[in-house]
């Protein structure tokens, strides 16, 4: 006759797993409201409006920097959010020939309070 077996559940690590799989739905949409909101932010058409001015959000031209937006994931526990056109870097920090017109911290600034209430 067998001996009936004993199964330990550990409640901690299936809490901790339910809790770290919600940490990154949480992230993805984060990440995905702060690209959203930054593609907005920057559709503003410079032939209709004129090129923006140094400190301003960058009008959009070609429409390539928007297009360029992207949302990336680590392994659930970090996003990143960011535009790869080879300009990007130079709009959001300037550069010795162009002043700075950022659009990555000012969108980040703006959706602050939003992303602090999806994870409270």
């Amino acid at each position: 006759m067998a001996t009936p077996a004993v199964k330990v559940v550990s409640y901690q690590i299936i809490a901790g797993k339910i809790i770290q799989a919600q940490v990154g739905l949480r992230l993805r949409l984060a990440g995905d409201m702060i690209a959203t909101k930054m593609k907005k932010n920057i559709n503003i058409s410079t032939r209709r409006f004129g090129p923006s001015a140094p400190g301003e959000m960058p009008h959009k031209d070609t429409g390539k920097l928007q297009q360029s937006i992207q949302v990336g994931m680590e392994k659930d526990e970090a996003v990143a959010v960011g535009a790869h056109v080879d300009y990007a870097l130079r709009l959001e920090l300037g550069s010795p020939e162009v002043a700075a017109r950022p659009f990555i911290r000012p969108t980040f600034n703006e959706m602050l309070p939003v992303i602090r209430s999806l994870f409270s």
